[in-house]
């Protein structure tokens, strides 16, 4: 059982009279979304285990297969041969109505994302999405539970202000309308980050806010997060890692049946596995990443927020990589662009955000110079990482006493 406290930690945000309101809601009321009790056609658990498992009988099945054929006697095998051989047609027919089918299913999958209007697939339901949703923000209340800070906490009403302020600035925006916003703020100082579920659960951890300069900084991370939410992303990446998915599983039969040796079918398996990712998972993932932060970008100018510390948080990032972990990752081997790419992204668009507070009628920038505050982060970081370093210090041999 979680402590009284939790039970409200989250407070709904709900949309009345052209303003978005709080109103507290009972734990039980704020976990599910469904006014009848939902009828889930697979539980988010079999769902999470139901890839590992397939690849694993893949590995099986196509291991035993390539032992129960390297046992056959060669005229037997000779004889498969030949009815396969007679049957080419069948199969050869069989392939073209299994890859019409699939691009067909492609095709009548394909919609418009809200906001952006880019085409994309997506075949995941928005019940599904709330199955998966509700799961995952279990899966946090459990481990962070104990940390989550009570409604009248500063730092809650201060991530709840900002929130309804990027919300109500873009309350022209229909999917707003379709999410149940809610917010839940952890107190752990130790982890830097945020989340917001397809179900418009807000996740957020103290660190970030204390990661970010000032509510500028702060909202433009939110937005991004609300971006991801908005665009419906969640449901492109499932929609499209299940067919990546699906495809290493026949992946993993073929090359385990085929491949002399077991080694020589994981290896070749790992090979295509990979180069799977990397030419259609990866890619994918940065682009959607660069969307939100556009997106994002569009709804702190809405809102009328400083769209420079956009570019400066990601400037921001990666000092404290550089600093942290002597090395940048590269673009190619990460499902997010590299930090210098997205500031350099970000600062190309500050032209146009800077349209958008226009037409808003936002108060004008002030004169605040950002290298400068970007510079006393630095300097700040670099000392803390300094004084934090551990002094080791060596323990010298005795001396060996002389044998009389």
């Amino acid at each position: 059982m979680f402590s009284q406290a939790l039970l409200f930690a989250s407070r709904s945000l709900i949309f009345k009279n052209s303003k978005y309101m709080i109103q507290d809601k009972s734990f039980s009321q704020k976990l599910f979304f469904h006014s009848s009790p939902p009828r889930r056609a697979i539980p988010p658990i079999i769902a999470l285990v139901l890839t590992p498992i397939a690849r694993i009988g893949a590995f099986l099945f196509g291991r035993n297969f390539r032992k129960w054929w390297k046992n056959l006697p060669p005229e037997t095998r000779a004889l498969y041969i030949s009815r396969l051989r007679k049957q080419k047609n069948y199969f050869l027919g069989l392939f073209g109505a299994l890859t019409t089918g699939g691009i067909a299913f492609y095709f009548t999958h394909l919609e418009e994302a809200p906001v952006t209007g880019r085409r994309r697939f997506v075949f995941v339901s928005e019940k599904s999405l709330l199955e998966i949703s509700k799961f995952e923000f279990e899966s946090f209340l459990v481990q962070f539970g104990s940390k989550a800070l009570p409604p009248h906490h500063s730092i809650y009403k201060k991530v709840t202000a900002i929130a309804n302020r990027i919300l109500e600035a873009n309350k022209d925006i229909e999917e707003i309308y379709h999410k149940q916003w809610s917010v839940t703020v952890f107190d752990q100082p130790d982890i830097a980050n945020a989340a917001v579920l397809p179900s418009g659960a807000i996740l957020v951890f103290s660190g970030l806010l204390d990661r970010c300069a000032n509510e500028d900084e702060f909202a433009f991370v939110l937005a991004h997060e609300l971006s991801h939410c908005i665009v419906g992303h969640n449901a492109e990446l499932y929609s499209r890692t299940s067919v990546l998915n699906a495809i290493k599983i026949v992946l993993m039969g073929v090359c385990m049946a085929l491949l002399p040796t077991d080694m020589t079918g994981i290896l070749s398996y790992l090979f295509g596995s990979g180069t799977l990712t990397a030419a259609f998972e990866l890619p994918y993932g940065r682009e959607l990443e660069r969307e939100a932060d556009e997106v994002g970008l569009t709804l702190v100018a809405r809102a009328c927020y400083d769209t420079r510390y956009g570019a400066v948080f990601w400037e921001k990032m990666r000092l404290l990589e550089d600093i942290e972990m002597g090395i940048e990752i590269p673009d190619w081997i990460s499902t997010h662009p590299a930090n210098a790419t997205r500031r350099d992204h970000l600062k190309g668009l500050e032209g146009s955000a800077a349209a958008v507070r226009e037409v808003c009628k936002c108060p004008p920038l002030s004169d605040v110079d950002i290298e400068k505050e970007v510079e006393d982060f630095v300097r700040a970081v670099k000392e803390k990482h300094e004084k934090d370093r551990p002094v080791v210090l060596l323990q010298l041999p005795k001396r060996p006493v002389p044998s009389i």
